[in-house]
């Protein structure tokens, strides 16, 4: 460790201020995102693999949590990489669904985030949208992995302090896809432009706490990794001041700084990575009808001519949840409300789709068209959707409106 600040001085008339921020467990907002799709890369995901940026709620409790992104914008499927690059919420959630909590919280630990007191199912997905808390210390720690090529080594204070072996984390070839992923500015377009470009390469990840009590960023080149957190120690939220916003400038200054007189040189990419010529908006080899773009691949995982990278799901209703609870709203008169039914976004094959409440179809839509507006009525209810031509069905769902 070179540098190790906390703003201001320490003063008994200024609450707070002896206290040090950089050991103080915090919200880390989206910055354990690139850990996540390290964990997806490991389980046979690529950086081309597709995952749907829609709207998502889940149950909680016998109700219901909406997923937003930042922006409150959503981009339909979109690959790993802009997923990771424009840090998306929603595709984070699907991720952590494929990952698993518990494994993701594992190398978390593994990591040094000792901080994670709480087991898996405290956290639950929101573990990929930084719901936990921990120091700047230990994330930073953790970037050091990134930017050490895959190995860890737990920080030394003193220059004297004895060396520990290293311990392999993630791959050499899984650490340089995710390393290219937060040094490509094309990646992150969608969400930041080119407010998070450097003149030297630098691999960056930024990420805002709810309300914005903190705002991080963290980024490294191929010497240095640098960590950033603002916020006020007694958790009051600040003036919409995000990671992009407000700590990148001073991880800008410093980088400035440390270029000053420095040789420089690009982040190490494996050699063994597969570049690829990809399409754009299926994730497959490219053909001359679609949109084109580079792509690297562990060996072994290269799509196939014509095969789409997908991500497989059963047949679920995902609206309602099990034992999900209506309540009328009483502004408006009943026969005016209604409620959506929507089909999970896995593969489907057939002609159309009956929806069914209480074993009795009560409409039918195109294959095109995932959900139905229901007309509620009160009382104990099932839902299930049925697709005509393959017959096959979703499970049952038990729901109640009041």
């Amino acid at each position: 460790i070179l540098a190790w600040v906390n703003a201001g001085k320490p003063s008994v008339k200024i609450p707070g201020s002896q206290i040090d921020a950089v050991t103080t467990p915090r919200q880390p907002g989206s910055t354990l995102k690139p850990f996540l799709y390290a964990l997806a890369l490991e389980q046979g995901w690529t950086a081309a693999t597709m995952i749907n940026d829609a709207p998502l709620a889940e149950a909680v409790g016998t109700g219901m949590h909406s997923y937003n992104n930042y922006s409150r914008r959503y981009y339909g499927k979109l690959s790993l990489r802009e997923a990771l690059g424009n840090s998306l919420n929603i595709p984070a959630i699907r991720t952590i669904q494929f990952v698993g909590t518990e494994a993701f919280l594992h190398r978390l630990h593994q990591l040094g985030m000792t901080s994670l007191t709480a087991a898996a199912d405290h956290y639950g997905d929101g573990l990929a949208l930084g719901n936990g808390a921990i120091t700047l210390l230990e994330l930073v720690q953790a970037y050091t992995v990134l930017a050490n090529n895959g190995s860890f080594r737990p920080v030394k204070v003193l220059r004297d302090m004895p060396s520990v072996d290293a311990t392999t984390m993630f791959s050499s070839q899984i650490n340089s896809i995710i390393t290219d992923i937060l040094s490509d500015p094309e990646a992150r377009r969608l969400e930041f432009g080119n407010g998070l470009r450097l003149p030297v390469q630098t691999a960056i990840k930024t990420g805002t706490s709810s309300d914005y009590r903190d705002a991080w960023t963290v980024g490294f080149n191929y010497k240095y990794t640098v960590g950033v957190w603002l916020g006020n120690l007694d958790q009051q939220p600040m003036s919409h001041v995000s990671g992009a916003s407000g700590p990148s400038l001073i991880l800008r200054a410093v980088f400035a700084e440390l270029n000053r007189y420095a040789y420089t040189q690009a982040l190490y990419v494996n050699p063994n990575l597969v570049k690829v010529n990809i399409c754009r908006n299926t994730g497959q080899r490219a053909t001359d009808d679609c949109p084109s773009r580079i792509e690297w691949f562990v060996p072994g995982t290269v799509p196939e001519l014509k095969k789409p990278v997908k991500i497989t799901q059963p047949l679920r209703l995902r609206q309602p949840t099990h034992n999900l609870q209506l309540a009328m709203d009483p502004r408006i008169p009943d026969k005016h409300e209604a409620f959506a039914l929507i089909l999970s976004d896995a593969e489907l094959v057939a002609d159309s789709i009956e929806w069914l409440i209480d074993d009795e179809v009560i409409g039918t839509t195109d294959i095109s068209v995932r959900q139905f507006l229901w007309s509620v009525t009160r009382g104990k209810h099932t839902a299930q959707a049925r697709l005509v031509g393959s017959e096959e069905v979703t499970p049952k769902v038990p729901f109640y409106v009041k």
